[in-house]
C-alpha cells in the first residue's frame, strides 16, 4: 500500500541556509516544502528571544516569520523572490506596439485628392 509522505530530503540551497544561520545556542531543522514547492520551512529550536525578524533574512528569498515563545521555536517559512521580468515586459509591449502600428497603417483611411469630402 503506498502512503504519500512529504519529501524531508533538503536540497543544497537549503542545507546553504542552514549552515549560515547555525548557532550554537539553537538548532534548526528542515520541516519540508511548501505547496508544489515554492518554498520550505525551517524550524529554529531552543530560542530564548528574537530581536530582529530581519535576521533570519537570506540573500533571494522572502521570509514569514511564525513565532511560538512558549515552546521556544519559530517557524520560518522561505520563498524564492520574484525576479524583475523587465525584459519579458518589453518584448510583450514591442509587440503591442508593432500590432498597432501594423493595423493602424493597413486600415488607416486613405486621402483621395481626386474626390475630396
Amino acid at each position: 500500500m503506498s502512503i504519500n509522505t512529504a519529501d524531508k530530503v533538503p536540497n543544497s540551497d537549503i542545507a546553504e541556509i542552514i549552515s549560515h544561520f547555525r548557532t550554537e545556542d539553537c538548532q534548526i531543522e528542515f520541516k519540508g516544502y511548501t505547496h508544489n514547492k515554492s518554498g520550505f520551512v525551517l524550524q529554529v529550536l531552543f530560542v530564548e528571544k528574537v530581536d530582529d525578524l530581519r535576521q533570519w533574512d537570506y540573500p533571494g528569498y522572502d521570509c514569514e516569520a511564525q513565532i511560538d515563545l512558549n515552546n521556544r521555536h519559530v517557524n520560518l517559512y522561505y520563498t524564492k523572490k520574484k525576479g524583475s521580468n523587465i525584459g519579458f515586459n518589453l518584448v510583450y509591449l514591442s509587440i503591442i506596439a508593432i500590432c498597432i502600428f501594423h493595423l493602424w497603417s493597413k486600415y488607416r483611411p486613405e486621402q483621395n485628392y481626386m474626390n475630396p469630402i
